[in-house]
């Protein structure tokens, strides 16, 4: 199962996705993560969260501290490749294939690269892909993007998933059912966004919690047991 450590891990990354971008930095997190959990990493936008995730995703800049996988130093780029950006189409993995494949072939190939004991049947069903979208080229998949990344993600053996910043309708819209699969996989997920997240549908999911509202230094983490004890303390909202 993985696990990630940071050491005083001070950093910042170009963070992008279909709706916004921004450059986001965050300071001396010191945080482990464990595979089959789910991670709330809570900030207003450009504050921290975004910046975080997308390094623990291999593609920002640490310019202080220590990351370890496993219990080993790790390098950005060993990161990135065991990394998935849901809602990112560009698989490094899969880019032999024309642009405009389906889902149904890049889930093909991925099994091929990663030789895991799926059929392409099997992820389809995991991740409640619908037919119509299925065999339809990837780039108008709409709002099913988020499911067949992270199927083609999970069919490529990644460990660490990694979901955009949302706001506020980003974060009460979202379904839940792919953050189970992943869990039940012993995946991290990850979910930065606004305080809104702890009111949506993951509320009761979410195993930790980064707080980069409250704590100078944002390595604060809440089980979710205590989840309703920290809802009524409105002075953090």
């Amino acid at each position: 199962m993985i696990k990630i450590n940071m050491y005083h891990v001070t950093g910042y990354a170009f963070c992008q996705s279909q709706v916004y971008s921004c450059k986001d930095t965050f300071k001396s997190i010191t945080y482990e993560f464990v595979g089959g959990n789910i991670y709330a990493l809570i900030s207003d936008f450009g504050r921290g969260s975004w910046g975080l995730a997308t390094c623990l995703g291999g593609t920002g800049e640490i310019i202080d501290g220590d990351i370890l996988l496993n219990d080993q130093k790790i390098s950005p780029v060993h990161l990135a490749k065991v990394s998935c950006f849901l809602g990112k189409t560009d698989f490094n993995e899969l880019e032999f294939l024309k642009e405009s494949e389906s889902a149904k072939n890049c889930i093909q190939e991925a099994l091929t690269i990663s030789e895991l004991p799926y059929s392409v049947t099997d992820i389809k069903h995991m991740f409640g892909l619908s037919n119509e979208r299925f065999e339809r080229d990837i780039k108008y998949v709409s709002g099913e993007i988020w499911r067949i990344t992270a199927a083609i993600g999970f069919a490529l053996d990644k460990q660490i998933f990694i979901y955009p910043w949302m706001n506020t309708h980003d974060a009460l819209s979202i379904d839940p059912e792919i953050a189970d699969v992943l869990r039940e996989n012993k995946k991290i997920v990850l979910f930065p966004g606004c305080r809104a997240l702890l009111k949506s549908p993951l509320t009761k999911k979410f195993d930790n919690i980064i707080n980069f509202h409250r704590f100078d230094k944002p390595y604060f983490n809440i089980p979710s047991d205590d989840l309703k004890k920290y809802k009524k303390m409105r002075k953090w909202w």
